[in-house]
């Protein structure tokens, strides 16, 4: 009804309007528009959902035959929305339906083409000029697919040649190998323009894909065979595929060359040495005899040979990677043999500046809410609590208003419920409510040492699990993870029952305005404590004959910084009750008489030394340094029945003690969800966990691996913020120990390419520093291999990149895949992946081949990929 009065009186919001119905989801009458527009009531809407609009099905184009003229065609120069692809690539599917081809984009337009409706080579231009606007590799597929299901002639090819030579630069792949079958119709029918071939197919080298580079080689040489005078600059071009990183392009790169047969060359000749230094070990030799026969290349060869040894690579003669970890200074470790106790953790670190006004206060918490990432401030934000809380001005409502309205906000509109509940952003707006309103936050746990009040709404809150519990829990494991009586215990999420303790203990005090330093406050960012600020927190706590609380106290103790400690403390020494003995217990200079000094006394010595006997006393028995038992297992998450997924067991190796309520300050630490469903991270949440023990970040990488291993073969791994768990790894002074070296064996493993890519780059950190030596990470994956956990085809690509930083890192790689095949019973399939490499490798260090994997390749035999570079491999 209100078409006829527009076209008669058409309001001043038209256009408006209709660009309004344009943008807004959901279905409305195309047709409209273009009566509208015939009627000229409006112009033609600028927007690209115009086009994007458009019905595509036969009946609909024939009705309408300007359309045919102009806005199908501006359908080619659009670019896709932000997410997906402007036509899905399914589209094409109707190609082998002709019942249903009518009503599929490309259906219709071949419909309309071959009825003469539309102009076909104004189709054939220009799905090829859609391919050149920079598309993502989505949207690209059903643009090549389409100019394909239009079956070109060999005119139509011949007279697109320059087109298709353009698309050989595109960034995509799949489009440069589309080009390539095309380009090669033509060289099949003796009609390629090979001047324009040769120059743009160079590019087609700097594309990852193997089977593009191959394919190109391919044309480069049947294009040599038609010919002869072209040889030179073929040989040219073919060179490039030398300086590929894929060795199988090298290697058919090689044979072209050779075929080419050609005389002695300068310009070939010299394009050859410039790429011997990034060619694969075992194609030098035969790029050496090839050079030989061009006879006159030795000069650039040696000027190649000698660039290597200046920057310090392995050249003609390589050094021993053993001997060059021994002698090359740089690659020295700079861990001291006492690393944890005497290496200086706060110089390269920024040091954290206190919250000081109630106004600053307000702010922090205010951004906290928007975006919880970082712990270094939610820790700034609670010690500010902790110090200001006693702040009430006449106008505390009124500053903290807009707060409060936006917390509710957040709240009650925010994250899913279930999230707010486990992660740590639920638990910090408990505390602020208690905070603002004095309403009850998270009750105290057992051991803590306040009054625990009344809550009307009681959080869940998470009771440490004594030692006895934890130390028999492995026997009593499922396969879906804890038994049952302790899964009750743990809830889903014990890494954040230490978090709750000190929660719990500031609620408290937030109710009685209680206003003190938190002792356990980082005083510089990656939670480190520095004995100074400790120290005079104590004597703070003198001066008001306050008592540390339990959990501050022992948070503290877990974060003290190496620097200066004995010194500082011993300084300290004539404070009393409770503060004097937490300096001894620091000292390590008095020995728990309870269980409840016990807890504190344990805390120190985690702090102090992690690696030592935690108690030397007979009450409470010996606990030893903390170890873990792990084991993989192939599990099914909750209420799916269908799809297995990969599970890390881990499980904290400690001694069981008689009394049930001996509980251990880093026990929270320990315990790691091991269900599939339970393994909920967030940022916040990692960060948080690894500032409780940052001296030993061990536990912190055991519940990290456990989570990588829950989505191993999930692609958005980035949204659950599993690369957090690798940042420590980079750090210099942390240990590589067991469940850092698990982490980073499994992380190489992930299907999501942002964990994959850091744990490269974490690699190359523990390398270069001489951390990781090769054999101890090669073990780990030697008892990942029974479990079929193992992608070897996964780990060739962040080996290769590992192993091209410096000669150290290349004989790391080795000593990880020998000691990882060596003394196993048979190889898995994909074997040759990493075989391949290490042939390059050995040959490229002039190192010989190990006995335990010698005993293994010796076992192989047949025709196989691994059977072949085992015999190469045996000759070493």
């Amino acid at each position: 009804m209100l078409l006829p009065r527009f076209e008669q009186d058409a309001p001043a919001w038209i256009e408006q309007w209709v660009t309004f119905l344009l943008d807004k989801r959901g279905y409305f009458q195309w047709s409209w528009i273009r009566r509208l527009m015939k009627a000229g009531v409006i112009a033609r809407p600028e927007t690209d959902n115009y086009i994007r609009k458009m019905p595509m099905d036969v009946a609909s184009l024939r009705a309408d035959p300007d359309v045919l003229q102009d806005e199908v065609f501006c359908l080619f120069r659009l670019l896709p929305p932000d997410k997906g692809a402007l036509i899905q690539p399914s589209d094409i599917e109707g190609a082998d339906h002709p019942e249903y081809a009518t009503q599929y984009v490309s259906g219709s337009l071949r419909q309309l083409a071959s009825e003469g409706l539309i102009d076909r080579g104004r189709l054939l231009t220009a799905s090829l000029e859609a391919l050149r606007i920079g598309r993502k590799p989505i949207d690209c597929t059903w643009f090549y697919r389409f100019h394909e299901l239009l079956k070109l002639t060999l005119d139509e090819r011949a007279a697109l040649q320059a087109a298709y030579c353009d698309l050989l630069t595109n960034s995509v792949p799949a489009v440069a190998t589309f080009a390539l079958d095309a380009l090669g119709e033509l060289a099949n029918a003796s009609r390629l323009d090979v001047a324009g071939f040769l120059t743009s197919v160079e590019r087609v080298f700097d594309l990852p894909t193997k089977g593009t580079g191959v394919a190109a080689l391919k044309l480069l040489a049947q294009a040599g065979k038609a010919d002869e005078s072209i040889k030179p600059d073929i040989a040219l071009v073919a060179a490039a595929g030398l300086g590929h990183e894929t060795p199988d392009i090298q290697k058919a790169a090689l044979g072209v060359l050779e075929g080419l047969k050609l005389a002695p060359d300068e310009r070939v000749a010299a394009a050859i040495a410039s790429r011997l230094d990034t060619m694969a070990a075992s194609m030098k030799d035969r790029a050496r005899k090839l050079l030989a026969k061009l006879g006159t290349a030795s000069d650039s060869e040696k000027t190649v040979a000698a660039s290597r040894r200046n920057t310090g690579q392995v050249g003609d003669s390589p050094r021993s990677g053993e001997a060059w970890l021994r002698s090359e200074p740089s690659t020295q470790s700079n861990v001291s043999a006492d690393p944890l106790l005497s290496e200086s953790r706060l110089s390269d670190v920024k040091a954290i500046v206190p919250i000081q006004t109630l106004d600053e206060l307000i702010e922090s918490a205010s951004a906290i809410i928007e975006k919880f990432s970082d712990a270094d401030e939610v820790e700034r934000l609670l010690d500010g609590l902790s110090r200001l809380c006693n702040q009430r001005p006449d106008d505390f409502a009124a500053r903290t208003a807009p707060f409060q309205k936006r917390m509710e906000v957040l709240r009650k509109n925010g994250a899913h419920p279930a999230e707010i509940e486990i992660d740590v952003l639920g638990r910090l707006m408990q505390v602020f409510r208690t905070w603002l309103y004095g309403a009850p936050g998270p009750r105290a746990t057992a051991d803590s040492d306040d009054e625990v009040e009344a809550a009307p709404v009681p959080p869940r809150i998470h009771v440490e699990p004594s030692a006895a519990e934890l130390a028999t829990a492995h026997a009593n494991t499922s396969r879906r993870g804890w038994p049952l009586s302790l899964s009750k215990r743990l809830s889903s999420q014990p890494v954040l029952t230490f978090l709750d303790g000190r929660l719990s203990e500031l609620s408290n005090r937030l109710r009685k305005c209680d206003a003190r330093p938190l002792l356990a406050a980082p005083t510089h960012r990656g939670g480190w404590v520095s004995a100074k600020a400790f120290v005079e927190r104590l004597r703070f706590f003198e001066q008001q004959q306050l008592d540390p609380q339990s959990f501050d106290l022992r948070q503290a103790l877990l974060r003290f910084a190496p620097e200066s400690r004995d010194e500082v403390l011993t300084a300290a020494m004539g404070l009393t009750g409770l503060r004097q003995r937490a300096i001894e217990w620091a000292l390590d200079k008095h020995k728990p008489t309870d269980v409840k000094e016990a807890v504190v006394y344990v805390a120190a010595k985690a702090g102090r030394d992690p690696f030592a006997p935690m108690l030397a006393s007979d009450n409470p028995p010996v606990l030893e340094p903390l170890t873990f038992t792990w084991k993989v297992v192939r599990q099914l998450p909750a209420g799916d029945s269908n799809q297995p997924r990969w599970g890390l067991t881990i499980v904290p190796n400690l001694n069981p003690f008689e009394n049930p309520q001996f509980r251990i300050p880093p026990v929270s630490l320990c315990v790691v969800a091991n269900r599939a469903d339970d393994a909920y991270w967030s940022e916040g949440k990692a960060s948080c966990l690894a500032q409780v023990w940052p001296i030993n970040p061990a536990p912190f990488f055991a519940a990290g691996a456990a989570a990588v291993v829950s989505d191993l073969e999930t692609t958005n791994n980035d949204v659950r913020h599993y690369p957090e768990f690798l940042k420590p790894m980079f750090d210099s002074h942390a240990p590589f120990s067991e469940m850092a070296q698990l982490l980073l064996a499994v992380s190489l493993q992930a299907k999501s390419a942002d964990q994959r890519g850091l744990a490269v780059d974490a690699l190359i950190a523990v390398m270069a520093d001489g951390r990781c030596l090769g054999e101890e990470l090669g073990i780990i994956f030697r008892q990942l291999l029974p479990s079929g956990m193992v992608r070897c085809n996964r780990l060739a690509d962040p080996f290769a990149i590992a192993s091209r930083a410096s000669p150290p890192h290349m004989f790391a790689c080795s000593q990880i895949v020998q000691t990882m095949f060596g003394e196993i019973d048979s190889l898995s399939d994909d074997a040759y992946h990493l075989l391949i490499p290490l042939l390059d490798w050995l040959v490229e260090l002039n190192r010989p081949l190990q006995d335990p994997i010698r005993q293994t390749l010796s076992k192989l035999s047949g025709t196989t990929k691994s059977a072949k570079l085992a015999r190469s491999l045996l000759k070493r």
